[in-house]
């Protein structure tokens, strides 16, 4: 999956969704909801908790 699949995955453009990846932009809670909803999975298992 690209940037511009995955903007779209998440209704965003792709540039937001290049932002988001190189660490140019934070994740919000919408950006992490929406991920794990078109990819079947828990929000929690897509944020890091350091031990």
């Amino acid at each position: 999956m690209n940037t511009t699949e995955w903007g779209r995955l998440i209704g965003f453009d792709r540039s937001t969704a290049s932002r988001l990846l190189r660490g140019q932009r934070k994740s919000s809670t919408t950006h992490v909801r929406k991920t794990a909803e078109a990819l079947g999975l828990e929000a929690s298992l897509l944020i890091y908790r350091p031990p």
